[in-house]
């Protein structure tokens, strides 16, 4: 009858321990999904318009907090949600702003943006109009095979940690 009662006291320890570690794990769980959803999120990188910055096959750590103590800025690198998908970019031009671009360069008010990280540039050529408010124009490095695109704030979702 001993037995019976350490048999009993044993599995009632060890479906504790196991009900334990799962609390744990679920805690973990909620925890991580927290953060992915509210404060980083690791991004792959997929395709070419950001060459030479970012390659395909990069992982990357998106900071979803930190625009909601400031503005995006120019030059920065930045997560955009398209509705559908999510796209890597760079912030060209800030709400406010007239921007045109002609022959691969992109002025900014009239004065040329200096873009040292542009190497593989495009000969197009967009007439200059005004960033709406809560605007923002972003476009990849690799003008040959990039999207230029103007975006609202809300659609930004965070700004990518770049390790050089």
């Amino acid at each position: 009858m001993n037995e019976e009662r350490d048999n009993s006291k044993e599995t009632g320890k060890s479906a504790l321990k196991h009900r334990r570690k799962l609390q744990w794990l679920l805690l973990l769980l909620a925890l991580g999904m927290a953060i992915r959803g509210w404060v980083w999120m690791p991004v792959f990188i997929t395709g070419n318009s950001m060459l030479p910055t970012l390659h395909a096959g990069q992982i990357a750590g998106v900071n979803k907090l930190i625009y909601l103590f400031r503005l995006p800025q120019r030059g920065e690198v930045v997560a955009v949600w398209t509705g559908d998908d999510l796209m890597i970019k760079r912030i060209i031009g800030l709400p406010g702003e007239e921007i045109a671009e002609r022959d691969g360069l992109f002025s900014v008010n009239g004065m040329t943006l200096a873009e040292p990280y542009v190497q593989f540039r495009d000969h197009g050529k967009i007439d200059p109009g005004r960033v709406g408010l809560d605007r923002f124009v972003v476009a990849g490095d690799n003008r040959l095979q990039t999207l230029i695109a103007i975006v609202n704030r809300k659609r930004i979702i965070g700004r990518l940690r770049l390790d050089h």
